[in-house]
């Protein structure tokens, strides 16, 4: 995830579709969890 950004500005065309929908799928939603518990424990409820 850490690059993607990258990819996705430079290297748009060359991205592979399964690519991005394995990143979607498997990769941003527990990034999203532990957002949304770090805001929690930041701010409270």
């Amino acid at each position: 995830m850490a690059g993607l950004r990258d990819v996705l500005t430079h290297a748009y065309f060359s991205l592979e579709e399964q690519t991005l929908w394995d990143i979607v799928q498997n990769k941003v939603p527990p990034l999203r969890e532990m957002v949304q518990h770090m805001v929690k424990l930041e701010f409270g409820e």
